[in-house]
C-alpha cells in the first residue's frame, strides 16, 4: 500500500460561499483563499495538526473587491504580501503588516481571469477576458506594460529564472516568449484542443501543459520538446502543479479527485477524493501538503460549510 493512502485532510473554515482560489505564502506559515465574492481570508498554517477538528480561526480578512475574486497570489519575496484580481476589473495588493485594506488598487480594462507573480517579485502579470496581458510594477504599484493579443490565451507562467513567459492558447499551443520584451521565441504544439493550464518544475527540468483534449503533455524545459503525454483522463484537465521538490505533479480536472503523479514518468501514485469538482489547488512551498478549494457537493448536507482543504498530513 502506498504511504499516500494513510495521509489525512484538514479543513479550514471561514468562507460563506464558494472558494475560488487558494495559495500559500512564501514560507508556508500562512494559507490564503479567496471567496465570498469579495473577501480574502488568511489562516495560520505554521503548525497544522492532523485531526478531525476544522481550523476556524482566521488571522486576517482582507477586503477591497465588489465582485468575485478569480486570482489570489502570494509574493515570492515577502511572506506578508498578497495580490488579488477579480471580475470587477481590479488588481489589489495587500501588505498584511500594515492593513487588511489594499495598499494599492489598479484598474484594468475588463474582468481579470488569470495572474502570476514574477519570480523576482518585481512584477505581477494579469490576464483579462479581452485578451490583454497587464504587467503591474510592484515598486510604483502602477501598470507598466500592456500586451494585447488577437487570439485567446488562458493561464500563463514565468520560467523559474524569470527569463521566459509561457502562455497557453486556445488553439492548442503554448507561446514561449522572451521576458520582458515578450519577443516570440518558439511555440509548443501538442494538443488538439485549447491549452488551459501550465506548470513549471521548480528544478527547471519540465513544463506540464493541460488541455481540454483530456491530455497532459510534459516538455523538456531546456529544449522545449515533448517528452511524454499523460492520456489516462476522460475529462478535460484544467490545472497542473509541481510539488516544491519537483517530485510530484498534481492534476485536477472536471471530476471529483486530484491525481498525484510522478513527475518523471507520469505514473499515478494516488488519487485524492475531493467529493466535488475543485476550483484551485496549490502545493506548500517546502512540504508535500496540497491545499485545494472544492466546489459545494451536488447535494450539500444541512450543516455544509465551504472549506479550503489541506491534504498530506500524517497521522500522529
Amino acid at each position: 500500500m502506498h504511504p499516500f493512502v494513510s495521509l489525512e485532510t484538514k479543513h479550514f473554515l471561514g468562507h460563506r460561499k464558494v472558494v475560488s482560489a487558494v495559495t500559500w505564502n512564501l514560507d508556508g506559515t500562512r494559507l490564503a483563499a479567496a471567496g465570498d465574492n469579495t473577501g480574502l481570508l488568511i489562516w495560520d498554517a505554521e503548525h497544522i495538526e492532523a485531526n478531525a477538528r476544522p481550523e476556524r480561526r482566521v488571522l486576517h480578512e482582507c477586503r477591497g473587491h465588489s465582485k468575485n475574486i478569480e486570482v489570489v497570489l502570494s509574493s515570492p519575496t515577502s511572506p506578508y504580501m498578497y495580490a488579488t484580481a477579480g471580475l470587477d476589473n481590479l488588481v489589489n495588493i495587500f501588505d498584511i503588516r500594515a492593513d487588511t485594506r489594499p495598499s494599492a488598487s489598479i484598474t484594468t480594462d475588463s474582468k481579470c481571469l488569470f495572474g502570476e507573480w514574477a519570480p523576482d517579485g518585481n512584477s505581477i502579470a494579469i490576464g483579462t477576458d479581452t485578451n490583454n496581458l497587464y504587467v503591474v510594477d510592484c515598486l510604483s504599484m502602477k501598470i507598466s506594460k500592456k500586451f494585447p493579443f488577437e487570439k485567446d490565451f488562458n493561464q500563463f507562467r514565468w520560467s523559474v529564472d524569470g527569463k521566459r513567459m509561457y502562455l497557453t492558447r486556445g488553439d492548442g499551443s503554448v507561446d514561449v516568449d522572451e521576458w520582458p520584451s515578450m519577443k516570440p521565441l518558439t511555440s509548443m504544439r501538442g494538443h488538439a484542443r485549447a491549452c488551459v493550464g501550465i506548470a513549471c518544475d521548480p528544478k527547471s527540468r519540465f513544463i506540464a501543459v493541460t488541455s481540454m483534449d483530456t491530455c497532459v503533455s510534459i516538455w523538456d524545459a531546456l529544449s522545449v520538446t515533448n517528452i511524454f503525454t499523460i492520456d489516462r483522463w476522460e475529462v478535460p484537465v484544467q490545472q497542473a502543479e509541481y510539488s516544491h521538490d519537483g517530485q510530484y505533479l498534481a492534476l485536477l480536472g472536471e471530476c471529483q479527485h486530484i491525481d498525484i503523479t510522478e513527475s518523471t514518468t507520469g505514473g499515478l501514485r494516488y488519487s485524492i477524493p475531493t467529493g466535488a469538482k475543485v476550483n484551485d489547488m496549490a502545493w506548500h512551498p517546502s512540504q508535500n501538503l496540497l491545499a485545494y478549494a472544492p466546489l459545494p457537493p451536488r447535494y450539500p448536507p444541512a450543516d455544509y460549510q465551504p472549506a479550503v482543504c489541506v491534504w498530506g498530513l500524517a497521522r500522529a
